[in-house]
């Protein structure tokens, strides 16, 4: 029988997770799929532990990069090692849940104008206990397109989609937007092709003291809100949204991870942009108008709270009685 879906494993130090990670795919309803792992310079003890599950299922493949070359070289290269129809994501430390790819092929089977499907996830400890149920908002394709204008609304690890979408147009991951490269790739991939998000939960998303410590080390300075920048302004300029520089700065501000405006000035700046964001999504994207309207109200009532907030605070320092 031939293979329908190839999960794709990037792995790096990950040998207190990664025979759990596997295990949870070897349980899963749906059995015709292989497993591509990419061990990526991996200084720990992750090739022994694969190798090992190797011996019980034969549908694991190891590959190994020459050095650590990154999670975008990484994925890149499992695009070209997948073999089957449906190319489906899984991180090394992370688990899923027994249905996840019965769930997804059977939907991507019965909806032919969808290329991608993600979903849900759960948050869990190093010891694999439950934390927290995160619920994507964003899943229509319209909804996601809208979204992506402002955030990445794509949980990574819980994604399946068509192979043939990277064969025919060569998307790929961006190794320039380290730490944010799965929101330039979805940015991309949404630009011809439908998404949706399911409500189910497709993927148990593992918090560690290793991640963390990598997530704080790759947003030292001012490079991840660069980063932002890049992948807004590709945003903009591939939809064709034209705004005036200042209401284009204020936007980038607002749409970083974090991000926040600073005074009234920007906040009138920002309603602008937002208003010529919806002004236009009526007359070109007319099926993204509710959407982008949403988001739009959305961003503007977090940015007028911060600015509140941020007001009120520093009133209540100078009235301070010392």
């Amino acid at each position: 029988m031939e293979v329908r879906v190839s999960v794709c494993i990037p792995c790096y130090n990950a040998e207190n997770y990664i025979l759990e990670t596997l295990q949870s795919l070897l349980n899963q309803t749906y059995k015709n799929f292989e497993i591509i792992v990419i061990d990526d310079g991996s200084e720990d003890n992750s090739i022994e532990k694969i190798e090992s599950m190797i011996l019980k299922d034969k549908r694991i493949h190891l590959y190994k990069n020459n050095n650590n070359r990154g999670v975008a070289f990484t994925r890149n290269r499992a695009f070209e090692l997948c073999n089957a129809e449906y190319i489906a994501y899984m991180d090394a430390d992370d688990t899923a849940p027994p249905n996840r790819l019965e769930l997804q092929v059977n939907f991507l089977d019965s909806h032919l104008n969808i290329d991608g499907v993600g979903g849900s996830y759960n948050i869990i400890n190093e010891k694999g206990e439950f934390i927290q149920k995160v619920i994507m908002t964003a899943q229509s394709p319209e909804m996601i397109k809208a979204t992506l204008l402002f955030r990445n609304c794509i949980a990574n690890g819980s994604v399946m989609l068509r192979k043939r979408v990277i064969d025919e147009e060569q998307i790929r991951y961006d190794e320039e937007k380290k730490d944010l490269e799965d929101y330039d790739f979805w940015v991309r991939f949404v630009k011809n092709h439908n998404f949706i998000n399911l409500s189910n939960i497709l993927q148990n998303y593992r918090v560690t003291q290793e991640s963390l410590s990598r997530k704080c080390a790759n947003c030292e300075g001012n490079l991840r809100d660069q980063r932002f920048d890049d992948i807004h302004r590709y945003v903009l300029k591939e939809r064709g949204y034209l705004l005036p520089a200042k209401e284009e700065q204020v936007y980038f501000c607002a749409t970083r991870e974090n991000g926040h405006i600073s005074g009234l000035a920007e906040y009138f700046l920002l309603r602008r942009a937002l208003w010529r964001i919806n002004k236009f999504t009526s007359q070109k994207y007319p099926e993204l108008r509710k959407a982008v309207l949403f988001r739009s109200r959305e961003l503007y009532q977090e940015q007028k709270y911060q600015m509140l907030s941020s007001f009120f605070s520093k009133l209540r320092g100078k009235n301070k009685i010392y």
